[in-house]
């Protein structure tokens, strides 16, 4: 990026390098204040923006966002931060950009886009949630209006930010496909704006594409009573204003649309029945609806519609529906029956009376002492299903501890409640989370690690339980604290993770004696679930570290073995040109062509590891298509006919799925570079135990028994072994 006339900022793969234009010199950015570059060495940079107040705005691929201020060399990083909703959501930034009014928007992958809130260094963020198509943003322009449009990983985004309003294209509406690239997108002075994708380049003029304000006429398409075709000598089915419904028949079908044919297939509909639905029921783009055993009496049927810009018709199409009862379900006749019924129930409750009073007598009794039980036993059980619920879904310490004390108050009637926790900056174990405690008491709450009794909880792992607050030996200012509190009894619970105490989760009261057995037994059975869950999130951060260890292991040796070897040959090319050009240039020109093709290699090979790191075409496609697609552009490049033959295609885990695509892409390569084929056959048999995959030609062929010199067989050995699969080859006279 340009920000003098003679000097350049160029974001590389190694850090921030500046260009002097005159002396044809990179340099590698040092800070003043920092000799060390203050982080801006050793990262990875995707994007750079000066903004006009003379920052240097600096977009990372996993170091999030850095600010350097180019009047004193002061650098701030901004980065994700899980417990604080204003930090970045994702510490990949792909695209920036400060909008007319002076606002710095930032692209993020994965967290969306976000406002930079220059009064606290805070972010706003606007995801899926807020309408986002997507949450990877790839580039920002602003049009004449102050209108933002984002290019997505599912498609182009229009963004009004005063009112936050979001209005999304897909490939629907003519985009080249849904997904767009990174650092391809600009506008040109006439306002056009450009925006490149996997499939091509759209562009367009902002002002030109507005939506549509038609609000559409409804009509009724089709009904059906019982199944049967609704039909009227009077008027046609788009003028019908009255529908009546007699005994047997109760329920009706029915059809409509909206008179909006732009692009019908994004027309919304809606439909209810008053006196009978509650609200309108939105169903979309479908445009049917059905009700059944309707009760007697008079509804009206209201449909709506928008077309596919959402504005919605006007005028709703009223039908009037009329349900004649059968005779069992008219007043007269269930008057009659409640008559009866009364006559028969007051002949039998008298002499019932007698025996149901007394009868009453011992079932109150009974009653009330299990309505006791019930209730308590249900009071627990809310609050261990609730404490699980919530615990489960924490993935924080914080999380969980809040939690603990939120249960214990809310549910559990109990008055106060704490976690205490070891602080390593002031030595001392302090509350971490608390409710019901006033601030000035949590400040005196604090202890050295074996004092009192929190000190005893701790080393014997075991709860400690003081009845009566007034005839226990307490600090001076606690005792002073606690009876500001009114506090009069307590309990100190150790929250034991892997033979080791982690927190003491409290709980007190402002009456003595509070602490059952059946509270110590509830608050102990609460712990143990706060102690399982810490273990199970430890467990989870340990084995997804091994997981990204083992993948980055996986990548390095897929990189060395095939794109390093080939680049390296590449030079060795280069360099046999340099040294003959001068006196024999026609000897040099094969040479040149070799280095090409092998650098084109290269630049395949790290395509193929991008695809196996991120397979989109597989996710949304699946093999078959994703396979034909491939063959067919490989057919154009190499003049070779390929015959592809699926028997019983279905669709199999994607692990498997990547395997056969990488294997069938490096055969292929092979036989382009050395079998001099005119025909390839490859075929997949898809059987109920296993997948059988067959690749021959008719060129040169190769030995088995001698060993082969590139790393294309033993790659694809590699891959089938990796999924347990078998791999073979021979060459057929």
């Amino acid at each position: 990026m340009r920000i003098r006339s003679k000097i350049f900022w160029v974001g590389s793969s190694g850090g921030l390098l500046l260009f002097d234009r005159e002396d044809n010199i990179f340099t590698q950015y040092q800070s003043e204040s920092s000799p060390r570059g203050s982080g801006l060495s050793n990262i990875k940079i995707n994007a750079i923006l000066e903004d006009k107040e003379q920052n240097l705005w600096i977009g990372t691929s996993d170091n999030g966002l850095k600010r350097l201020n180019l009047k004193n060399d002061e650098i701030t990083s901004y980065g994700y931060d899980p417990e604080y909703g204003s930090a970045l959501k994702s510490n990949t930034i792909l695209s920036m950009y400060q909008d007319s009014k002076g606002r710095l928007w930032v692209g993020t992958h994965g967290g969306g886009l976000s406002l930079y809130n220059p009064q606290d260094g805070t972010f706003t963020h606007f995801t899926e949630n807020e309408g986002l198509p997507n949450n990877v943003i790839y580039g920002i322009l602003e049009d004449e209006a102050g209108n933002l449009w984002l290019s997505t990983n599912f498609g182009i985004s229009k963004f009004n930010p005063e009112k936050k309003i979001f209005r999304n294209f897909t490939a629907n509406d003519g985009l080249q496909s849904n997904e767009f690239n990174q650092n391809a997108f600009a506008k040109d002075k006439n306002g056009l704006m450009y925006f490149a994708g996997i499939n091509g380049l759209n562009v367009f003029e902002p002002q030109e594409i507005v939506d549509s304000a038609y609000a559409p006429k409804i009509a009724l398409t089709s009904l059906t009573l019982d199944g049967e075709t609704f039909t009227s000598n009077e008027r046609t089915i788009e003028y019908l204003e009255t529908i009546t419904i007699t005994y047997p028949q109760d329920s009706f079908e029915f059809e409509f649309s909206a008179f909006a044919f732009e692009q019908p297939a994004k027309n919304q509909y809606a439909y209810m029945l008053k006196d009978f639905d509650a609200d309108w029921i939105n169903i979309g783009t479908q445009h049917n609806g059905r009700y059944t055993n309707l009760s007697g009496g008079t509804y009206t049927l209201l449909l709506r519609g928008s077309n596919s810009d959402g504005v919605w018709s006007e005028q709703t199409q009223a039908i009037k529906v009329i349900v004649v009862p059968p005779y069992w379900e008219t007043w007269w006749f269930r008057a009659l029956l409640v008559l009866f019924a009364g006559a028969v129930i007051t002949g039998g409750l008298r002499w019932r009376v007698k025996s149901v009073e007394n009868r009453n007598r011992e079932l109150e009794r009974l009653v009330r002492k299990r309505t006791l039980d019930l209730e308590k036993r249900n009071t627990e059980i809310e609050a261990l299903y609730q404490a699980d619920e919530k615990i489960l879904r924490s993935v924080t310490l914080n999380q969980i501890f809040q939690t603990l004390v939120d249960v214990s108050v809310a549910i559990l009637h109990a008055d106060r409640s704490v976690i205490f926790t070891w602080n390593e900056n002031r030595k001392k174990i302090m509350p971490r989370v608390s409710k019901g405690f006033a601030p000035e008491t949590l400040e005196v709450l604090n202890f050295d690690y074996d004092e009192g009794m929190i000190g005893i909880a701790i080393k014997t792992s075991a709860a400690f339980i003081v009845s009566d607050v007034r005839a226990s030996s307490l600090r001076p200012d606690i005792q002073t604290a606690l009876n500001r509190e009114g506090v009069e009894s307590f309990a100190h619970f150790p929250i034991v993770v892997d033979d080791k105490v982690v927190a003491i989760f409290n709980v007190a009261y402002i009456r003595p004696n509070a602490l059952t057995k059946d509270a110590v037994r509830l608050f102990t059975a609460l712990v143990n679930r706060a102690s399982m869950s810490i273990a199970n999130m430890n467990l989870f951060e340990q084995t997804k570290d091994l997981a990204v260890m083992e993948e980055r292991n996986r990548l390095a040796r897929d990189l060395h073995d095939s794109a390093k070897q080939k680049a390296f040959a590449a030079l060795a090319q280069l360099g046999t040109v340099n040294g003959i050009s001068k006196t024999m240039t026609h000897e040099a020109l094969p040479h040149v062509s070799e280095a090409e093709t092998l650098i084109y290699e290269v630049i395949q090979e790290l395509n193929f590891l991008i695809q196996e790191i991120y397979p989109i075409a597989l996710q949304e496609k699946g093999l078959e298509t994703t396979l034909r697609e491939y063959i067919f552009e490989w057919e154009n490049r190499n003049e070779v006919q390929v015959n592809l033959q699926i028997q019983n295609c279905r669709q199999l885990p994607l692990e498997l799925e990547q395997a056969v695509y990488r294997v069938i892409q490096e055969a292929l390569a092979n036989i382009a570079r050395h079998s001099k084929a005119k025909r390839v056959d490859i075929s997949l048999v898809y059987n109920p135990e296993l997948l059988q995959v067959m690749i021959a030609d008719d060129g040169c062929g190769f030995d088995m028994n001698q060993k082969p010199k590139g790393v294309g067989f033993r790659s694809m050995r590699e891959r089938i072994n990796s999924v347990r699969g078998t791999f073979s080859g021979a060459k057929y006279a």
